[in-house]
C-alpha cells in the first residue's frame, strides 16, 4: 500500500496561510460586525431595576409565590412537598402520593400548567428522601397568585385524574 499523496499547497504537516492581504480582509467586516453585535447584546441585556433585588434568592414577589404554592400544595392530602417553608427561591418541589413525577408533569401539561419532573441532577437527594423524583414548578416575575392558585387546583384533581 502507497502512502497517501497530497495535492500541491495542500495540508503536509504544517498549515500554510494565505499571503497577508487576503488573509486580514475578512478580520475587518467581522469587526465592523461586532462592534455593532456589543451594542445590540448590551442593550439586550440590560434588566430593570424593579427586576433586581440585590437578594442571593431572588425577588421578594416571586419568593412570596413560591410560599404560597408550597403552603397550598400542602393542604392537599397525598401531596408532598420539599424544601423550607420559608426563605425558599421562586422553586417549589413536589411528589404526589402513587404518581411518577412525568405522569404529574405529563397531567399537568395537558392543563396548560408546566413544570419540570424527575430527579433534577439529584439523585442521591431523591435516594434520601425516598422518591424516585419530584416535580418543581418554577415562578418567575410574570406569574401571579392566579397561577398559584390554577396550580394547586389542577395537582389537587390529580388523584382521580390518573
Amino acid at each position: 500500500m502507497q502512502p497517501r499523496q497530497h495535492p500541491p499547497g495542500r495540508y503536509r504537516g504544517r498549515r500554510r496561510l494565505p499571503k497577508l492581504p487576503s488573509r486580514r480582509y475578512a478580520a475587518v467586516v467581522t469587526t465592523a460586525f461586532l462592534g455593532a453585535g456589543v451594542v445590540a447584546l448590551s442593550a439586550g441585556a440590560v434588566v430593570p431595576d424593579s427586576l433586581t433585588s440585590g437578594s442571593t434568592l431572588g425577588d421578594p414577589t416571586t419568593q412570596a409565590l413560591a410560599v404560597e404554592a408550597a403552603e397550598q400544595l400542602s393542604a392537599i392530602p397525598g401531596v408532598r412537598v420539599f424544601g423550607p417553608r420559608r426563605g425558599r427561591g421562586a422553586v417549589v418541589a413536589f411528589s404526589v402520593e402513587g404518581l411518577h413525577p412525568h405522569d404529574v408533569a405529563a397531567a399537568l401539561d395537558a392543563d396548560g400548567i408546566a413544570v419540570r419532573a424527575g430527579h433534577h441532577c439529584a439523585q442521591p437527594l431523591m435516594r434520601w428522601c425516598g422518591v424516585v423524583g419530584t416535580s418543581r414548578a418554577s415562578f418567575s416575575v410574570f406569574n401571579s397568585s392566579e397561577d398559584v392558585a390554577l396550580l394547586a387546583h389542577a395537582v389537587a384533581g390529580l388523584g382521580g385524574a390518573l
